[in-house]
């Protein structure tokens, strides 16, 4: 599959991890905007020639969390059709669940998987996404 189109925000406060999930989506050719805090991702989304495809973003951040801005990004529409993932490496249990209930689309612990199940697992989060969009949209036109 060619992702060369797909423009992906990563959100981490931490330059090794976010080099490191910039090169894991390099290695698939996505166009990628990183972001080292909450507030650069507000400021990247306002500032996006393309809509992102998806957005990844660490929970533990310092000044505005995972959560925080998660709940930010939803505030706006022109985010309505981009699923927002959660990465963490403090992966306890009912952690994914706390994120999905907190606005995220999918949840991954680091450390992340090799990239090609690291892109399965976002196609499949990104296909759920869409299913549910999809099943809203027709609840809604009923």
């Amino acid at each position: 599959m060619n992702y060369s189109n797909w423009r992906v925000l990563l959100v981490d406060d931490n330059t090794g991890n976010l080099k490191m999930l910039n090169d894991l989506m390099m290695f698939y050719n996505l166009q990628v905007t990183t972001a080292s805090s909450g507030q650069e991702a507000l400021t990247a989304v306002q500032h996006m020639p393309q809509p992102f495809r998806f957005i990844l973003s660490d929970i533990s951040m310092h000044h505005m969390d995972g959560y925080e801005l998660c709940n930010r990004l939803r505030a706006l529409p022109e985010l309505n059709n981009t699923p927002i993932i959660a990465t963490t490496a403090l992966a306890m249990a009912g952690d994914e669940q706390k994120a999905l209930a907190n606005g995220f689309d999918g949840y991954l612990s680091k450390p992340l998987p090799p990239p090609k199940e690291l892109m399965e697992r976002i196609i499949l989060i990104i296909s759920k996404f869409m299913k549910d969009k999809h099943a809203a949209q027709n609840q809604s036109d009923r």
